[in-house]
């Protein structure tokens, strides 16, 4: 969808109130973008004996969420994630969402993270938590927690002779509202 689709109000979405379950896509290592949007691409490198010590690069993830409120509408997505140590403190993974939908931001931190390193891949899983530099701090939301992350990285060979593989992954943004 174009950024101009996304943010009429009159396109049909969901209009509940909780999300749950939403895929976000992984872009490849180039895509193609549309009209309105930068979809971020995927050029996560590491070792699988050292997942944290060695990631570099980011996960490109296309999807939106968009929310319909008193104040207008607001919207967030086609996110980037990254492996950052000194953003390790705390209860902070060091793992970040940032949006770029719209304008680049830090979204959410990892919290209460769980990763399984295994020989084709790995899983990430944890809570999505705004940290100061989010944007959801400006609401007074800092170290709420807005939900569960979980991701799956999975090598998939080339066909080529080239013993390089590529990551296939598939990510799965859960939000939950929070009431006061």
């Amino acid at each position: 969808m174009t950024l101009a689709t996304i943010t009429n109000p009159a396109t049909p979405g969901d209009t509940t109130d909780v999300w749950t379950g939403l895929p976000f896509g992984v872009n490849p290592a180039s895509i193609s973008s549309p009209s309105g949007r930068t979809l971020p691409g995927t050029t996560l490198t590491y070792d699988p004996s050292n997942l944290t010590g060695t990631a570099a690069g980011q996960i490109g993830l296309g999807g939106f969420t968009r929310f319909n409120g008193a104040g207008g509408l607001f919207y967030i997505g086609d996110y980037q994630l990254f492996y950052n140590a000194t953003r390790a403190t705390g209860v902070y993974s060091g793992w970040y969402l940032q949006n770029t939908a719209g304008f680049p931001a830090n979204a959410f931190d990892f919290a209460n993270v769980s990763t399984n390193v295994t020989g084709s891949g790995f899983t990430l899983s944890g809570d999505l938590v705004p940290n100061s530099d989010s944007f959801f701090s400006l609401y007074g939301l800092t170290g709420t927690d807005m939900g569960n992350f979980s991701f799956t990285a999975t090598a998939v060979p080339e066909t080529s002779s080239a013993l390089l593989g590529t990551l296939s992954m598939v990510g799965l943004l859960t939000r939950r509202r929070r009431t006061a």
